[in-house]
Order: C-alpha cells, then structure tokens, then sequence
C-alpha cells in the first residue's frame, strides 16, 4: 500500500472504462471502441474522462464501481431512446 501523508485527507474514489465488445477476438481480448463522458465542472472541465466517483460512507469500491455502472446504463439506455441507432448489450 502507498505511503500516507500525514495531515492529507485521501479520498476513495472509482473510475471505469466501458468498453465496447464490437469486434471481440475469440480470446476475449477487445478490439472495439471506450465510452468516454465529457467532463462538465471542476479539474478538467471540457476534457474526456472514463466514468467514477466517490466511494459513499460504509460502500465497498467494488460496490461504489458498481453504483457507477448502473448510473451509465442508464444513460446509455436513454441515448438509445433519443437515438435509436445506438445498440446496447448486458
């Protein structure tokens, strides 16, 4: 584990990759395109970012992570809506 700095609060956060299967080798391996969101406030405001956050009092990081991930589904289940061109796979 890092080092800790004495007097520095360390905060736990989550980032994910979403990852498209489009074009998957027969090991698994994924040849396809990363979902990435335009960050809309603070450090790097107007930049591609993967998707994440905070981990909330008494969650797992597995558990923040996977907060995360039903946040994006549901968005990308609403951009299907708004275009329908878009294909999404569970």
């Amino acid at each position: 584990m890092a080092a800790r700095l004495a007097g520095v609060t360390h905060k736990r956060l989550t980032l994910l990759l979403v990852l498209d299967n489009v074009g998957a080798t027969a090991s698994g391996a994924c040849t396809g395109r990363v979902l990435l969101g335009l960050k809309k406030r603070g450090f790097g405001q107007g930049k591609l970012n993967g998707f994440g956050g905070k981990v909330e009092a008494g969650e797992t990081v597995a558990e923040a992570a996977a907060r995360e991930l039903e946040e994006v589904n549901a968005i990308l289940q609403f951009a299907t809506i708004l275009n329908p061109s878009l294909t999404v796979e569970q």
